[in-house]
């Protein structure tokens, strides 16, 4: 028993002499034993230490040292650590501290660190991450000093009295002012007189912290006359308390954008306006589908207040209506339904013309899909046009059978004026033949009677022809001009032979005509030129060019001579005139040519170079092919 106790007795002494300062800890944290050298290094009492923790020894009143140290060796590890530690006297130690746990005591030994080359080694690791901390950081505050600087958009940092700490050049642009004026002035004073009120009142707001960022649009002066739109996008800036520090103000100039909007409505108010005062009704509508996914009805989003007028209805009780409920209380009967479910299987516009029994009206309705699930229809009251263009109708079938009994008129009476200026012919004839000895002034009467009696008979037939030009014109068909002229030719064969004509003609189009009707037209035109012949031979070059959707035949016609005075004239009926001393008319066959060329739905003109030549243009469209 004795023996016992001089080795614990030996145990202390050597746990008290040792040169390695321990402490021991039960298992709550307070300590049980502290040698000498413990006490040296810690500046401890051994009766002050013993039932303290190390929060009372270190400077850690969270006990952040004991829970590391125990959390470690709890879990059958060894905790060691170099640090530097703050002791409650206010001195700074340089230690190692090992942990172990062995019979539920913690022991925890403590070494002075006198050689810091460790402590020098984490001094200058730590020098260079803060170097590297700080070029990381000159690289941040260049890039985002960059960014300020060169930004498209105007940046501000504020004082929270308003006045400007810095910005960058597009602010100053935006506001008109030097950063010198900006600042010593409030940010209110390039405001426009009518938003700084606003403006200043929700910065207040800013400053005093009640919101932490706004966005307003506003108007300010540049140069302090030059309007403009800006938008501010403004955000509070705290400092480490949270306390407002400072304003930073982001400007987008806008004006273009409200320029773009003030027109918009200009224009929205414009069109709006000639919706309200369209003379045609117009509606909108929504369809509105079941689950299925097809039509049940239609919701009338808009109409204007023509469209109201022809359904008998006000505009306010409409539009929000379903066309199912509409449609009973309105005496305009439109097959809606069907109209539109057509519209949206064909995508296309479709426009008829109804008739409202209810109503006694006719009515031209478009109806189309301006996007996909809505339908407008445009409605015009068109009974006034239907019977006018059933007056017109009558009128037309009236004056054809007019025109009818007009034809069989003019064949009745040239029939019998025929008749009879042949008896009239004969009669002269026989005068004459049985008067040998009459003297010569009364055979001259008497051959003069003739001459007329066959210019008015030539007249009559002319006439004839001119009535029936369009009822008994032939169909159309393919028409070669080169064969016309051949026939031409056939007609004049005996001036030809004489060398009285001379008709030539280049490569001549097929054209979609009456082909009798056209060799008439080329007859007509020789004869009638004939007149004005100058020489005992008419030379006739005819020649064409395609222009555009038009073939061009140039009829040039030599050795003529027509008066300039008469070529308004030229194409009119039986327009008398004086040339050379006589008096002369222009018959029907040049007017015949202007008849056929308008059922042809062409043209001739006449124009007059000079040089004793007129030329005859002549326009016939070409047929679209298919």
């Amino acid at each position: 028993m004795s023996s016992k106790l001089s080795s614990t007795e030996l145990i202390l002494r050597g746990f008290q002499n040792s040169s390695q300062a321990i402490l021991i800890f039960d298992v709550s944290g307070k300590i049980q034993l502290v040698n000498t050298r413990s006490s040296e290094l810690l500046g401890l009492e051994e009766s002050e230490a013993v039932g303290s923790s190390l929060s009372d020894i270190f400077d850690d009143p969270e006990g952040r040292i004991w829970q590391e140290v125990y959390d470690s060796v709890s879990q059958g590890g060894r905790y060691t650590i170099d640090t530097v530690l703050k002791l409650v006297s206010g001195r700074n130690i340089a230690i190692r501290l090992e942990g172990i746990l062995d019979g539920g005591m913690v022991y925890l030994y403590i070494r002075d660190n006198t050689d810091l080359s460790w402590l020098r080694q984490e001094i200058r690791l730590t020098t260079e991450q803060m170097e590297r901390n700080q070029t990381v950081a000159r690289e941040k505050e260049k890039y985002l000093r960059a960014i300020f600087s060169s930004s498209g958009i105007g940046i501000a940092l504020l004082n929270l009295n308003g006045t400007i700490i810095e910005c960058n050049s597009i602010f100053q642009t935006l506001t008109g002012k030097t950063i010198d004026q900006l600042r010593v002035s409030s940010f209110a004073s390039y405001i426009h007189p009518e938003d700084i009120k606003g403006a200043v009142a929700i910065f207040n707001d800013l400053a005093a912290g009640k919101c932490s960022h706004y966005q307003v649009e506003q108007r300010q002066l540049n140069n302090g006359h030059e309007v403009s739109w800006v938008k501010v996008s403004a955000s509070l800036i705290r400092s480490n308390t949270g306390t407002p520090d400072y304003a930073l103000f982001i400007v987008e100039d806008i004006s273009e954008q409200k320029e773009a909007e003030a027109s918009f409505q200009r224009s929205e108010m414009k069109y709006r306006t000639m919706f309200e005062g369209m003379l045609d009704g117009f509606a909108c509508h929504k369809a509105i589908r079941d689950e299925a996914g097809e039509i049940a009805d239609f919701e009338f989003t808009e109409i204007n207040d023509a469209f109201a007028d022809i359904l008998e209805l006000e505009r306010k009780n409409v539009i929000g209506s379903k066309l199912s409920e509409v449609i009973e209380s309105t005496p305009f009967d439109l097959a809606w339904a069907k109209l539109y479910k057509k519209v949206e299987e064909c995508k296309i516009h479709i426009r008829h013309d109804i008739f409202s029994y209810k109503q006694e009206r006719w009515f031209s309705v478009l109806a189309y899909s301006p996007e996909p699930g809505y339908f407008a229809t445009f409605v015009e009251d068109i009974t006034e046009r239907r019977q006018i263009e059933e007056e017109i109708r009558v009128f037309a079938t009236e004056l054809e059978c007019s025109n009818r009994e007009l034809e069989h008129f003019v064949n009745r009476a040239s029939g019998e004026l025929t008749n009879k200026l042949g008896l009239i012919s004969a009669e002269v004839k026989n005068i004459t033949d049985g008067c040998s000895g009459m003297c010569g002034d009364n055979m001259t009467t008497l051959n003069r009677i003739l001459v007329h009696s066959d210019s008015l008979q030539g007249m009559l037939d002319g006439l004839l022809v001119y009535s029936r030009m369009v009822y008994r014109g032939n169909p159309f068909d393919d028409v070669d001009l080169n064969k016309i002229i051949e026939e031409v030719k056939i007609t004049y064969a005996g001036k030809i032979a004489e060398g009285q004509l001379d008709i030539k003609h280049s490569k001549l189009p097929v054209i979609d005509a009456d082909g009798q009707q056209i060799q008439l037209l080329f007859d007509k035109i020789i004869e009638g030129v004939e007149l004005f012949a100058v020489s005992e031979v008419i030379d006739v070059d005819i020649s064409c060019v395609q222009s555009g959707k038009n073939w061009n035949i140039a009829i040039v016609v030599h050795e003529v001579e027509i008066p300039q005075t008469i070529s308004k004239i030229f194409f009119d009926a039986f327009r008398s005139f004086e040339y050379k001393d006589k008096t002369y008319s222009t018959g029907i066959h040049l007017p015949l040519c202007k008849k056929i060329m308008e059922r042809h739905n062409g043209q001739i003109a006449l124009s007059l170079p000079g040089e004793g030549k007129c030329v005859f243009h002549l326009s016939f469209p070409i047929p679209a092919l298919g």
